[in-house]
């Protein structure tokens, strides 16, 4: 992939799922949907599930129903009314119900993305936790704001709960960063990534705490993310992935982006005034893309859209 290009478009595919199910009718007569109960829902479908895609495989009879449909309301000006009358057709019947299960990411899924996206190039770690200097500066930051009494007065309109509220979080944080300047490295050290995923506080320096400076987990058990980077033609390249599965929630993504280079605390940031001048064609560049897509094994995606950036 040539470098010249990289900073008119990023590639970006997500492997995103939200399933939330939940059933209504005027006046339920089984257990499994009153109260919307989605777990005992979910277990009904499975006891009579079918594995088969094709609704016309399946022996189920579509039935329908012709109603009449009436209804007025005015525009958002008051001005002008509409009247609705319509026959409208709908199914009645049993009806199916399709589960489409979401693709857990896995470190095959990102080997692959890297082995095409970051060239084949020596693959490390985001940078993760503090230095003793990087802590020193931030400790020194939060007592400046703790201790500013006109700034807090102002900014919090003299609400004194509040800004007690705030003082204590400032204090839970000093403290927790305190605890790891004691065996914090006095400088950061690059190295390899060990293709594992972690939990998320993992990417937080160990460090995760709430608005009110407690100690908090706030993923589950399962929750697990995994990010690397890599030096290409010029650029940073960042792949990450998560995979959070909760009782109402499920997502799993994977995504790739780019960055100009690092700024004074080693994090990837994009800066306009580092990027490289375009040398291909719109339809070049298209046309790469889409050989990206069938390398990585996403020949079923299509380009939803494009953006050029900065100056040509």
């Amino acid at each position: 992939m040539s470098h010249q290009c990289h900073r008119w478009l990023a590639i970006a595919s997500y492997f995103f799922a939200l399933s939330g199910l939940s059933a209504c009718q005027p006046n339920p007569e089984s257990v499994a949907v009153q109260g919307k109960n989605h777990i005992e829902l979910e277990s009904k479908i499975e006891e009579n599930a079918l594995e088969h895609y094709d609704i016309t495989q399946i022996g189920l009879e579509r039935e329908y129903k012709i109603e009449r449909y009436e209804d007025s309301f005015s525009g958002a000006d008051q001005k002008v009314k509409i009247l609705v009358d319509a026959e409208v057709i709908s199914q009645t019947g049993e009806k199916p119900v399709i589960r489409v299960k979401p693709h857990s990411i896995t470190i095959e899924d990102v080997k692959k993305w890297s082995e095409v996206l970051l060239e084949g190039q020596v693959v490390y770690e985001p940078k993760v936790g503090w230095t003793k200097s990087e802590l020193e500066k931030e400790i020194l930051r939060l007592k400046n704001k703790l201790n500013d009494e006109q700034f807090l007065l102002e900014y919090y309109e003299g609400d004194a709960a509040l800004i007690e509220e705030v003082k204590e979080s400032y204090q839970s944080w000093i403290a927790a960063y305190e605890k790891e300047y004691e065996t914090a490295p006095e400088s950061y050290d690059r190295k390899e990534t060990d293709w594992t995923f972690h939990p998320f506080i993992y990417y937080k320096g160990g460090i995760d705490l709430n608005y009110s400076g407690t100690d908090t987990v706030t993923a589950s058990d399962t929750d697990e993310a995994f990010m690397i980077e890599a030096d290409v033609d010029g650029y940073v390249g960042i792949i990450s992935a998560q995979n959070v599965e909760n009782n109402d929630f499920v997502k799993h993504d994977i995504y790739f982006q780019l960055a100009t280079g690092y700024d004074e605390e080693g994090i990837p940031r994009w800066n306009a005034e580092q990027e490289m001048p375009i040398t291909k064609s719109e339809e070049e560049i298209l046309e790469m893309v889409e050989t990206t897509l069938d390398q990585m094994g996403l020949s079923d995606r299509k380009l939803f859209a494009s953006l050029a950036m900065g100056k040509a």
